[in-house]
């Protein structure tokens, strides 16, 4: 019931706050502070939905590497599976067909290499029998069957 009356004292047009509205308003201040609520209201205004996705909600060529297959996708417009590989980690990562909708269909001549390098800097994928249609850092790359 108090706190009803703290609501209703909020939008009457008073000259001063009182006690509990102070409390109130900086409880709600601070809880959109902890939840990040203006960066991420600034990022929803000015960035499309993947783009969000593969600069913000994932890593783009460092853990997962899903924010790679986004950007993949969207350039080159990509509407079947490709095979992914990925050599992150030691047990690497799980599927990630799940970007694609229609997982279920896949496109064999197009292939995403996630973490291609070793910690020599070699690259663990044998390039000769595709072409690099994409190439980040040398470590992630989208190739296509020659």
């Amino acid at each position: 019931m108090k706190f009803n009356k703290i609501i209703k004292s909020l939008f009457r047009k008073k000259k001063k706050f009182t006690k509990d509205q102070i409390i109130l308003i900086c409880l709600f201040v601070f809880f959109l502070l902890n939840i990040d609520f203006f960066r991420k209201s600034y990022f929803i205004a000015t960035m499309d939905h993947n783009s969000r996705q593969s600069k913000i909600a994932y890593d783009y060529c460092e853990g997962t590497g899903t924010g790679y297959i986004f950007y993949i996708k969207k350039k080159y417009n990509l509407n079947k599976s490709p095979k992914i590989i990925n050599f992150g980690g030691n047990q690497g990562s799980p599927p990630q067909s799940w970007i694609f909708n229609n997982s279920h269909i896949k496109d064999n001549s197009k292939l995403i290499i996630l973490f291609n390098l070793d910690q020599n800097n070699q690259s663990r994928f044998d390039l000769n029998n595709y072409n690099i249609e994409d190439n980040h850092k040398n470590d992630c790359l989208y190739l296509t069957k020659k």
